[in-house]
Parts: structure tokens; C-alpha cells; sequence
């Protein structure tokens, strides 16, 4: 039984729903997982434990700890477990990248033999001006932690080509479930949408999102006020914004109420999440940068139309699977395509159909272990596991390089 450890000790909005996704995935192909986390729900009905860990993190719902002594107290709980694991796994590899360099010395001195990876979501790359400088810096921290390997959620592996550390595509799995949690917001958005479609903008609302350009589409069109209705739910990110820009929103959430609907606060729960997105027609991923979402996993796996910015690994993603929905620089046009024109079913792409099943949490764990095997040196093992018989299975396995190849290539 392989054992396993989990790392999540980021406060980011994917960090629980992926912590458990995986955890769950990975016991259930019978491996001994253990998680050390600041988040006491990830720990909830896992199955594997022989015990629970939680980092002391939140006093009176404040967060006590920033990234370096979280980290502090990982160290320390890891010495105090005294266990032996066969892969360390850290659920948002960014966070290393803050740490002080003593500190990530005693980490690697911690994990010594112990095979270390975790996914990189690159998101600080995005954002930092100085994009060479920051890969030197990702390449110290990742070198220094002695990570074998790494994950990154984009197939085409653009701001990581250059990396000295192997870099292997994890598509961003997500889960679907959905409860009653949200059932009172969802009411309110079917009261006030009067019978036209929602088009949905979730999660941490920074500028990156597209919020500006979907205001100013609904501001200055008449005709979108009269067919949709604008759902936007979560915190926005004001300090993404200039003064000017600020204004403008303020602006707008207080002037358009008759076609906007603003929810300040984030949900809860990953399933009363699910199901406000099962609320809306039309889901909004008009990121401008270039990584890949969580919520267009989650968009897909749901078949919901997307509309999405016309930028790297969105506009691949629409070239490869025009199904999904519309990819644009002009929220405003792609709104008035989809009043006249449906989009086409997405039920006669064979290829489609085995990518929503590449962004299960099931599927990732499959890829975990196919590379810890193979990547750690532990082929001959691996062709005599159960792991390999059910790759061999697995419907959508085989088109898992065809599906990277289609995504990477793809110009649009």
C-alpha cells in the first residue's frame, strides 16, 4: 500500500475543495493518505486516518498564521509523526515560493528519500512584470525542495518549458457535486431574473476575471439587459483595481440592479458552489491571463455553455472543443451570437465526451500514481499492479495524449 502525504496550507478558494477531491480519489485506489492542512473540513469522512491533523491556524475565524509559520508547524508535525511515506504531495506547489530559503533547506532535509511533488498553478507568474527573473526564482525554490517532478494543469506547459524540473500536464480536475446549501440565493436569483438567462461570474472577482468587461457589455446594451441577467457571486478583489476602475464598479452594482444580481460573500460549501452553477444558462471564464480554471472544469464537466477570453489555454481549449461555447475579445458580441445561434451539441464529440472525464478527481489520481511509479523509478512494480490493469480499462485513458496533443497544438 503506497503511502502518501498530502500538504495544503494555502487559504486560496481551491485549496479545500482539491485537498479533498484528491485525498478521497487516492483512498479509494486503497492508498494510505494522511493530510496536514489548516482546514478542519478536508479532514471530514476520509476513511484512511488513523488519526487527524489540523495546523492551529484560526482564532475566533481570523487567521492567526501567514504562509512561512504555517509551513513552521508542518515541519514540526512532521518530525512529531515520525511516519514513513513514499510520496509527499503538495496540493498548490506555489507556496513554497514565499518561503525563506533556511526554511525550505530543513523541509528538503525533512523529506530526504522521499518522493515530492504537487501541482503548480502559476498564477503569481500571470501577475509578476519581470517573468524571467520569477522562473529563476521558481527554479531555486523547486531545486532546493528537491522536487523530482511537477504538475501543471496547462497542456501546453507554457510558462514551464524552460524549467530544469519535469513538468507533467494534471488536467484541473474539480468535482460536481451539488446540495441544498445555496437554495435560498438561488431562489432569489430565479426572482429576479424575470425569464431571462443568467450568465454567471463566480469566485474571487480580481480583474483577471473579466468583471469590468462583462459591467461595461451590460451597461451600454440595451438589448443584453432585455435577454440576460448578470450573477456575479463572490468577493471582488479590489486591490486588483485602480481608482478609476473602482469607480466604475461601484458604479454599476449600484445602477444596475435591474439586471444584476451581486452576491459579496463566498459560499461555504463546494456543493451549494455546484449548485449556483447549475442556476445559470452561461458561464463566464473571460480571464485575461492565460491559465487554466477550475470553473471551466467544473463549466464542461456540467456542460454548460463558456463564453471565454480568446487568450492561450482558453482559446486552445474552444479550437479543440468548439462545443464548449464561444471564445472572443467582446463579451457583448459573443452574448448576441447565443441569442440567434445555439451552440452545437456537444453529444456527437467522442473526444469531448473523454475529457470531462480527464477532469474527475478520479482520473488525476490516476495520473498520480501512473507517475509516481513510473517517474520515481518503481516501474517493475507498478506492471504488477491492480493500478495498471485498470489503466488498461479505462476508457478514457488511451486519449489522454491525443486529448494533450489536440490542446496544445489547437491555434484557433
Amino acid at each position: 500500500m503506497i503511502k502518501i502525504l498530502l500538504i495544503s496550507a494555502g487559504d486560496v478558494g481551491h485549496c479545500v475543495e482539491t485537498t479533498t477531491n484528491i485525498q478521497g480519489a487516492l483512498e479509494n485506489y486503497n492508498c494510505n493518505v494522511d493530510t496536514i492542512t489548516p482546514f478542519a473540513e478536508i479532514l471530514q469522512g476520509s476513511k484512511g486516518f488513523d488519526y487527524s491533523i489540523v495546523t492551529k491556524d484560526y482564532k475566533n475565524g481570523e487567521k492567526t498564521l501567514d504562509n512561512e509559520q504555517r509551513y513552521l508547524q508542518i515541519y514540526e508535525i512532521f518530525l512529531f509523526l515520525k511516519k514513513e511515506y513514499d510520496l509527499i504531495f503538495l496540493v498548490t506547489l506555489d507556496e513554497i515560493f514565499s518561503l525563506s530559503d533556511t526554511l525550505i533547506q530543513k523541509l528538503a532535509g525533512l523529506f530526504s528519500g522521499i518522493t515530492v511533488t504537487g501541482i503548480y498553478y502559476g498564477s503569481s507568474f500571470w501577475r509578476d512584470p519581470d517573468k524571467v527573473e520569477w522562473c529563476k526564482h521558481r527554479e531555486k525554490k523547486l531545486t532546493a525542495l528537491k522536487t523530482k517532478y511537477a504538475y501543471s494543469p496547462d497542456p501546453f506547459l507554457s510558462f514551464v518549458k524552460d524549467s530544469k524540473i519535469p513538468f507533467q500536464w494534471l488536467p484541473d480536475f474539480t468535482s460536481i457535486l451539488s446540495d441544498a446549501s445555496s437554495l435560498s440565493l438561488q431562489n432569489t436569483l430565479i426572482q429576479r431574473k424575470k425569464g431571462r438567462k443568467v450568465v454567471g461570474l463566480y469566485g474571487s472577482l480580481g480583474k483577471w476575471k473579466g468583471i469590468l468587461e462583462a459591467l461595461d457589455a451590460f451597461k451600454h446594451s440595451p438589448e443584453l439587459s432585455e435577454n440576460y441577467f448578470l450573477f456575479l457571486s463572490g468577493e471582488i478583489v479590489w486591490s486588483t483595481f485602480d481608482e478609476h476602475e473602482k469607480t466604475f464598479l461601484k458604479d454599476c452594482l449600484e445602477k444596475l440592479q435591474n439586471v444584476i444580481l451581486y452576491y459579496p460573500y463566498s459560499i461555504e460549501s463546494t456543493a451549494g458552489f455546484n449548485s449556483l452553477i447549475d442556476s445559470c444558462d452561461i458561464v463566464l471564464c473571460f480571464y485575461n491571463n492565460l491559465q487554466s480554471s477550475g470553473l471551466v472544469s467544473k463549466a464542461i464537466r456540467k456542460e454548460k455553455p463558456l463564453i471565454l477570453s480568446n487568450k492561450g489555454f482558453l482559446k486552445n481549449l474552444h479550437s479543440a472543443f468548439p462545443e464548449t461555447g464561444i471564445s472572443t475579445s467582446d463579451i457583448k458580441t459573443s452574448l448576441e451570437i447565443l441569442m440567434r445561434k445555439p451552440i452545437p451539441c456537444s453529444d456527437n464529440n467522442f473526444l469531448l465526451k473523454h475529457y470531462r472525464c480527464m477532469l474527475t478527481p478520479e482520473f488525476a489520481a490516476q495520473v498520480i500514481l501512473k507517475d509516481y511509479f513510473y517517474l520515481s523509478n518503481k516501474g517493475s512494480y507498478f506492471e504488477n499492479s491492480d493500478i495498471l490493469l485498470y489503466f488498461s480499462k479505462h476508457s478514457s485513458w488511451e486519449f489522454f495524449e491525443k486529448t494533450k496533443a489536440l490542446l496544445s497544438n489547437s491555434t484557433g
